[in-house]
């Protein structure tokens, strides 16, 4: 299990979401409105472990917090801690910061200056089931009192398999990519025109439809 220090009475409980994607916009976004640099290495907290896979077997992820206690007032929000877990410490990073904006958006702090943007983001959130602050909405009790979501972890989607083809199934029929002058490589024979080029060879029953996949 991981992160059982004590900031956990502000979260909602001890587990994590996992998430499919990342953000890498969100750095520069909560460098703005948090006033910190995030492309500072020395903000983030990197500590690399080992976890059971699925498969029985042991692999290593690395988990990144963020402090927020210098950019939120802790008697106010309370010792805030972001959280992010992933394969790699970039992509932690990123997930710990996109934790940072789920945490500002459980306490009703904007995360964009626009209202209009703030207004997207709330609907785009709210969407997703999770909430946000519409502009100028306040949250009904004191934020000290908030639970905070729970830490992210990314786990990107696999790619979808490659089918293999079956030799019980028909084979799929021969896709040609003739060039225009294919023409040159025509030849009659009967009532069917065929063309062969390299290792090509078309069948056509009107010489016009030759060029119609000339065009491929």
């Amino acid at each position: 299990m991981f992160l059982r220090a004590q900031p956990w009475r502000y979260c909602s409980r001890p587990q994590f979401t996992i998430i499919d994607t990342l953000d890498p916009f969100c750095r520069t976004r909560l460098s703005g409105i948090l006033k910190i640099d995030f492309t500072d290495s020395l903000k983030f907290h990197v500590k690399k472990r080992q976890v059971q896979e699925a498969g029985g077997g042991v692999g290593d992820v690395y988990e990144v917090r963020v402090p927020l206690g210098e950019c939120l007032d802790m008697k106010k929000y309370g010792p805030r801690i972001a959280c992010g877990i992933a394969l790699s410490v970039k992509e932690a990073e990123i997930a710990a910061l996109m934790h940072v904006e789920r945490i500002l958006d459980t306490l009703g702090i904007p995360v964009y200056t626009m209202k209009s943007s703030q207004k997207k983001h709330a609907e785009k959130r709210r969407a997703m089931g999770l909430w946000a602050p519409l502009p100028d909405e306040a949250v009904g009790q004191p934020p000290v009192q908030i639970l905070s979501p729970p830490p992210l972890r990314y786990n990107p989607t696999p790619p979808e398999p490659i089918p293999r083809h079956d030799a019980t199934m028909r084979a799929p029929p021969p896709q040609f990519t003739l060039k225009a002058e294919a023409a040159a490589f025509v030849r009659r024979s009967g009532k069917y025109y065929v063309v062969v080029v390299g290792r090509d060879v078309g069948v056509f029953a009107d010489k016009s439809l030759i060029c119609v996949c000339a065009t491929w």
